[in-house]
C-alpha cells in the first residue's frame, strides 16, 4: 500500500513536472522573450538554461493505427524526455501542435551536430510502441529567435512531405533552396509568385475535384515523360495528355519549353516553400 502510495506520489510530480514544461514551450514558440527574468527563472527551476543558443527539432510521427494515436503521441513525447534527461543542459521537449517538439541547447550538440543530433531523437522516439515511422526536422543554431527557429523547422517538415520525403532528419541545407527561402521573414513575395504562378492550377483542382498541380509535379519529376507520368500516377497515358493540355492552357505555359519548365519547377518549390509558413 505505502509503494503504490509512493509511485502515484511520484508520477503525479512527473505529470505536473512535464505539463509546466509544456507551458514554457508553448509560450516560447509564440513569442515569448526568452531572456524576461520570470522565464528565465521558471527555466532554470526546471533545468533549463534558455542564455544558451538554441536549435528548435519538430518531429511528426506516423502510428501504426493500433490503439490511440493522441496516446501514442503522448508516450512517444515520454520517450525523448528520458533522452532529455541524460543530457545537461536539458533540452525542452514537449507535444505540441500535434508534434514533439524540441528546443535544444547548443553546447549539448556543438555548430553542425544538429542533424546528428535530431537523428538521436527520432530513434528514441520510433522506439514507442504504436510507431511507425519518425520525421525530424532541425532549424539553424539561435541565441533568442525560438519561435523564428520553430516556425523554420515545422515549415521544412511539410516542405519535405510535400516532395514526398517522411522519414528521416529534415535540414535547411538539405532542402536546398527551399531551406534558404524558408529563413526569410517576409513569406508574402512567395505567396504573391506561387499564385501569380499556378494560382489557376490551384484554383481549378479546388473548385473542380481534379488533380492539375499534382499532374504537373509528377510530369516534371519525370523529366516530361508521359508515359512515365501516367505510371506514377496510375491513368492511362492519354489522360495525362489531356491534363497537360489544360494546365498549359490555364498557366500560359509551354511546358515542351525548357525554360517554362525550369520556372513550373520553381513555383512547385515555391509552393512548398509557401505552404510551409502556413504550418
Amino acid at each position: 500500500m505505502v509503494l503504490s502510495l509512493e509511485l502515484l506520489r511520484q508520477r503525479t510530480a512527473l505529470e505536473v513536472e512535464q505539463n509546466l514544461r509544456g507551458e514554457l514551450l508553448a509560450e516560447l514558440l509564440t513569442g515569448a522573450d526568452p531572456h524576461a527574468e520570470a522565464l528565465l527563472h521558471r527555466a532554470r527551476l526546471l533545468g533549463h538554461d534558455l542564455t544558451r543558443a538554441h536549435c528548435a527539432m519538430v518531429a511528426h510521427i506516423d502510428t501504426t493505427g493500433r490503439g490511440s494515436a493522441a496516446r501514442t503521441l503522448r508516450r512517444a513525447a515520454d520517450e525523448a524526455n528520458r533522452l532529455a534527461s541524460t543530457i545537461t543542459p536539458r533540452p525542452l521537449i514537449s507535444q505540441h501542435q500535434e508534434a514533439i517538439v524540441a528546443l535544444w541547447p547548443a553546447p549539448a550538440t556543438g555548430p553542425g551536430d544538429g542533424p546528428r543530433i535530431a537523428e538521436t531523437l527520432r530513434r528514441a522516439i520510433s522506439t514507442t510502441a504504436g510507431v511507425s515511422s519518425v520525421t525530424v526536422a532541425v532549424s539553424e543554431l539561435t541565441d533568442n529567435k525560438f519561435a523564428e527557429a520553430y516556425r523554420t523547422a515545422r515549415g521544412a517538415l511539410a516542405v519535405a512531405d510535400r516532395q514526398g520525403r517522411s522519414t528521416g532528419v529534415i535540414t535547411l541545407e538539405g532542402l536546398g533552396v527551399a531551406g534558404l527561402l524558408l529563413q526569410l521573414g517576409d513569406p508574402a513575395p512567395l505567396h504573391s509568385y506561387a499564385d501569380r504562378t499556378l494560382g489557376p492550377l490551384i484554383r481549378h483542382d479546388d473548385q473542380h475535384g481534379t488533380s492539375l498541380v499534382a499532374t504537373l509535379r509528377a510530369h516534371l519529376a519525370h523529366r516530361l515523360d508521359r508515359q512515365a507520368t501516367a505510371q506514377a500516377l496510375m491513368v492511362h497515358p492519354n489522360t495525362i495528355s489531356q491534363r497537360l493540355r489544360r494546365i498549359e492552357t490555364l498557366t500560359g505555359m509551354d511546358l515542351r519549353d525548357a525554360a517554362a519548365a525550369v520556372e513550373a519547377r520553381s513555383a512547385l518549390m515555391v509552393l512548398d516553400v509557401a505552404h510551409g509558413f502556413r504550418q
